[in-house]
């Protein structure tokens, strides 16, 4: 029988091989969570983004760090307060007005303003992202990614690496009514329950199966390339039992 790892002792090329089938699939499962986090229903809470946009303009216009004098704003200063009334009131015009920022950092000031006004808006986005991460357990996980991500475009005005790894093209606009996420969370009060879309279900499901199913084929016969086969082979039977919709997705009710 053909040996795909030759150098390893007996046995541990078909381990090797179980292993980079079992990393492959987490990182299709990852790639989808990551995909999704820009796709489908927005679960970003409305009343987080008010609360995003009303920090950041008072932290830009508080005593504490001293960035603008209210009495008195620069043509900056009215570009990013601008900016942070649109944040808070969930206006149509956020990614209208964050261009218009960064229209005015590339040629509406001297290099020393547009160092000093970079500064002072990272500070406050920084301060912004800071408060993103934090958990809240009643808050949709997804959601806070997305609001997170948004935020990230204020970010990239400042610096083009700086701001989460991926950013949306657009703002994405919360749920108007700050209502439980229709897709992703089941359950009520503080006890949320996840829920994977169809597709992620039927990935998880396979490899659950298979690496189940190779393991106690393998408990049963110690023979790890004909065992891997084995979790291959439940691996494509599960999701052709979800093609054919033999197995059914749970939906939240």
């Amino acid at each position: 029988m053909w040996n795909p790892t030759p150098n390893l002792p007996a046995g541990y090329g078909g381990l090797l091989i179980l292993v980079a089938f079992v990393a492959a699939m987490v990182w299709i499962v990852w790639m989808g969570q990551r995909r999704a986090q820009f796709a489908g229903v927005s679960e970003v809470s409305a009343a987080e983004q008010a609360l995003l946009g009303q920090a950041a303009r008072a932290m830009y216009v508080g005593p504490e760090f001293r960035l603008c004098n209210i009495d008195t704003p620069s043509e900056f200063d009215s570009h990013v307060l601008s900016l942070f009334d649109s944040i808070g009131a969930n206006r149509d015009d956020i990614d209208t007005k964050i261009e218009n920022v960064r229209a005015y950092l590339k040629s509406g000031c001297s290099r020393f303003e547009r160092l000093k006004n970079k500064q002072k808006l990272d500070l406050v986005y920084r301060n912004g992202a800071a408060y993103l991460v934090r958990p809240r357990p009643e808050r949709s996980t997804l959601g806070m990614q997305q609001l997170l991500a948004s935020w990230g475009r204020v970010g990239r005005v400042v610096s083009s690496s700086e701001g989460p790894s991926k950013v949306p093209e657009a703002w994405i606009r919360p749920l108007v009514n700050d209502s439980a996420p229709q897709v992703s969370y089941a359950g009520s009060g503080s006890r949320m329950v996840l829920v994977l879309s169809p597709n992620r279900q039927a990935l998880v499901g396979a490899l659950f199966f298979s690496v189940c199913g190779t393991m106690i084929a393998y408990a049963a016969r110690p023979d790890l390339i004909t065992d891997l086969e084995w979790g291959v082979g439940i691996f494509f039977a599960y999701l052709a039992l979800y093609k054919l919709g033999v197995l059914k997705p749970y939906k939240r009710k």
